[in-house]
């Protein structure tokens, strides 16, 4: 089990590079097609990736088990149609509204802003009716200054690109709470699928109705960052997500995944030659900080009398005494 608790800790930390490094990607791609046109392919690219997964999968299920087995792999498409849509739509607004923004913005601070969707979902599940911890509202409170010095200038106006960035946020966390509850009665990769396919769709609509079409020569030239922030950031990048998390706790498996604002930061300097202000490095820090407090499960110190004897100290199982 320690192996494959390990295993599973090294795939999410891969799983944070490829998705850290996929923001230089779509800087890249932003420059050669509109932002819609560019969500349109490479959704495309990562349903055909994980359409070919699920229906090789089925045709190994039908030679296996022969008898009513097409009907049962036809239910079950119905039975992910509506959970798969749902988190599409979520998909295609949270990254609609981070491209819009990354064309204005560097892709450190995007990823920066983006990352809070770690700190929004416990302030969700607090509205829905669960009890948030008081570590999770101090997060909350260090995000929101961390916000602060990262995208407000001197004039105290934020900027339309952060804004965009900060809204596509709220999305992601409504896309995690999505998938957090239909994947658990649905199969994962046909969700996968259809949530791909259903922000395929309506991101062709918007590049069709309100971008200009790219050319062919386009398409050729952004086939490399189509690639990369398709097949391997979505098809790949979130099946690694799905196996690790079957033997890594959630709370583990979130921390490792919000070190992609890191790989982020690091691909930018590298790739796109983006360097930060200390104002903005700060607000970085702080946000990191925010994202790792919320996920760490530790209790905040509290009083206690203690047992009056030793023998009842010892008996006592919440006692940290030994």
């Amino acid at each position: 089990m320690l192996n494959n608790k390990m295993t599973g800790n090294v795939l999410l930390f891969f799983t944070a590079f490829i998705w850290g490094s996929t923001f230089t990607a779509c800087v890249i791609g932003l420059k050669i097609l509109p932002a819609n046109a560019f969500n349109a392919f490479r959704y495309m690219a990562a349903c055909l990736m994980i359409l070919a997964l699920v229906v090789g999968k089925d045709i190994i299920k039908n030679i296996k088990y022969a008898v009513g087995c097409k009907s049962v792999l036809l239910s079950e498409w119905k039975e992910s149609a509506p959970g798969g849509t749902l988190c599409g739509i979520m998909l295609f607004a949270g990254s609609a509204l981070q491209q819009m923004g990354l064309q204005h913005s560097e892709a450190t601070k995007t990823a920066f802003i983006t990352v809070l969707y770690i700190v929004i979902v416990p302030v969700f599940s607090f509205l829905t009716g669960k009890r948030i911890t008081l570590k999770t509202w101090i997060a909350v409170v260090i995000s929101i200054v961390g916000f602060y010095f990262l995208t407000i200038r001197d004039s105290f106006n934020i900027e339309i690109a952060d804004g965009l960035v900060f809204a596509g946020a709220f999305f992601w966390a409504f896309h995690i709470l999505c998938c957090d509850h239909f994947v658990s009665f649905h199969d994962s990769l046909k969700m996968s699928c259809i949530q791909f396919a259903t922000a395929f769709i309506l991101s062709s609509v918007c590049a069709v109705f309100f971008e200009k079409l790219p050319s062919f020569n386009q398409l050729i030239q952004a086939v490399v960052p189509v690639i990369f922030a398709g097949p391997l950031a979505m098809g790949v990048g979130f099946t690694l997500q799905m196996i690790a998390q079957k033997v890594t706790e959630p709370s583990v498996a979130s921390l490792i995944l919000s070190a992609e604002s890191v790989f982020a930061a690091i691909a930018g300097y590298f790739f796109l030659g983006e360097v930060l202000s200390q104002r903005e490095l700060l607000g970085c820090v702080m946000i990191f900080v925010a994202i790792l407090l919320v996920q760490i499960n530790v209790e905040l110190p509290y009083i206690k009398c203690p047992p009056k004897s030793r023998h009842e100290i010892s008996n006592d199982p919440n006692s940290s005494f030994h």
